[in-house]
Formats: structure tokens, sequence, C-alpha cells
């Protein structure tokens, strides 16, 4: 499958590209640049033991046919060499819903292949849906209780195709990969629908009272999280501190759930623990 991204820099950086989970154990893969096939091999383990997400040009030639599009976009397909096609063969679905890794296996379809009996025969509001399970982890995680996404779309011929579900390890690389689909729908002209399982709103007259500005909105709400939660590339972040600074601020405990650690007079473990604040409420 085609996929765009902006050159840059003397080597291929796959972190953007939709098959970038599986290109981290790849050795050596044939990446075609606008029809130009050029043989690359994969950077080194990093001194942390981290996979370096990057590919190195096997010519002078091909380095410098990349380095001369200076940040254009270019269209770019994969082949894998010496080694096989890394997605995960289908398996039978577990009967356990905890076996996460049996349920991808089983779930896993390529979008350059896969068609639903699904067809639109008239149009509709959204072309495209992604879908987005989140996660608060403090540390890198996959498998249960981290990240998952997924999506799919209607072709122009009303045919729906499934892209392949994704398992981030962190928030960071989730938020790039959810961009990556995005742009790509975005590109071939899809209106998109997302969800994410988290809430998105809060009680009437909360913006004003954390802000501290009667006339406070929404983006003002954001600007304050922003400029106080700090959600760092491997997962860790200052939130359950945030909470009680918050909590504090307005003398309630509209923040729950944190370790046991974490738990302060305005934090509680639980929802139990919210006190007097009414758990589902307009105001």
């Amino acid at each position: 499958m085609d996929h765009r991204e902006p050159a840059r820099d003397n080597q291929w950086w796959y972190s953007h590209h939709h098959d970038g989970d599986r290109l981290d154990h790849v050795p050596q893969i044939i990446l075609i640049v606008e029809g130009r096939r050029c043989t690359m091999t994969h950077s080194q383990v990093g001194k942390d033991g981290r996979v370096t997400r990057s590919f190195k040009f096997g010519s002078d030639a091909d380095r410098d046919f990349w380095k001369g599009l200076g940040g254009t976009m270019v269209r770019l397909q994969v082949e894998y060499l010496n080694v096989a096609d890394p997605r995960p063969a289908a398996s039978p679905r577990s009967s356990s819903t905890h076996d996460v890794d049996a349920t991808l296996a089983a779930s896993r379809l390529s979008a350059t292949t896969e068609r639903l009996n699904l067809r639109r025969r008239t149009p509709g509001l959204f072309d495209a849906y992604l879908f987005c399970d989140w996660s608060a982890n403090s540390s890198p995680k996959v498998g249960k209780d981290s990240i998952w996404l997924a999506d799919g779309w209607f072709e122009s011929n009303g045919s729906f195709v499934l892209d392949d579900p994704e398992n981030s390890p962190t928030r960071a690389s989730a938020e790039r990969r959810i961009r990556a689909r995005l742009l790509r729908h975005h590109d071939a002209g899809r209106r998109t629908l997302i969800g994410f399982d988290f809430p998105f709103g809060y009680p009437e007259g909360s913006v004003s009272r954390l802000t501290r500005h009667v006339d406070a909105g929404w983006r003002d709400l954001w600007s304050l999280l922003e400029s106080k939660i700090s959600d760092g590339p491997d997962n860790r972040n200052n939130r359950f501190e945030i909470a009680h600074e918050l909590n504090t601020m307005v003398g309630e405990r509209w923040y729950w759930g944190c370790p046991t650690t974490k738990a302060t007079a305005y934090l509680a473990e639980t929802k139990d623990g919210r006190g007097d604040v009414i758990e589902f409420r307009t105001r």
C-alpha cells in the first residue's frame, strides 16, 4: 500500500509509516521512493538497547537522491528482503476474553486484500471510521491494558476496507500513528469519524472554576491542562500530582483513581472516595 510522507535527513525514519511497528526487527528492505527502488539496511540498536526506527540507504546515489527531495512529500512503498512478511499469521480466536494476542492474530486484516461483505449504496455522513482504546499506563506497554487503534473506510466503489489494528506501547507513538492514519484519510478526501474511550466533557461551570475566569471556554481549559500536565515519550507523567492540585484548587474531589502511594486528602484511589461530588451530573 502506498504511503506519503516528507523526505528528510539522510536516512528513512519509519515511525510515521503505517507498517512502522512491523519494521522494528526487519534487517533489510527495498524502499520504493516515487518508483525508484532503494536497498536499505536497518540502523543499529541504540546504546540503551532501544530499536532505532530508521533504515540507511545502501548506496550513495540513493542517499543523494533522497536528500535531494528536500522535505517534499513523496510516495513510498516497502518490500521485505531476507525475511518473511512480518504480518502475524491468523490463528483461531481464543475463547478467553483476556487473550489479547490471540484476538489480535485472529482479527488482523490487511487493507490491501481484505474487503468485508459490507457495501455502501448511498452517500453517508462519514467515509472512514477510526477508533482507539486509550490507556493511562505510566510506562510503555503492549497487550492487555494498553493502546489499541484501528480504522476502516468505504472505497469509491462502495466496498468497505478494514485496516490492521495497531498496538502502540506509548501515548506518543499512538498519537503519531493516529495522525498518520488521519492524514491518509484526509489525502484521500475521506470525512472521518473518530472515537476514543475517555470523557470529552466537564460538568457545567467547572471550566470557570478551574481557570478562575468567568467567561472561560473549553480552549482555556485545554490550555490550563496542557500547561500543567507533562507526558513523556516513555509514558512517564505527573497526572496524579495535577489531579491533586486541581481538586485542591476547587475544594472538591472531581478527579479520582490513583495508586495507594499517590492518594491524598484530595485524591482518592477509587470513585468511592469522591466525597460529596456526584458521579454523573450536569453541574
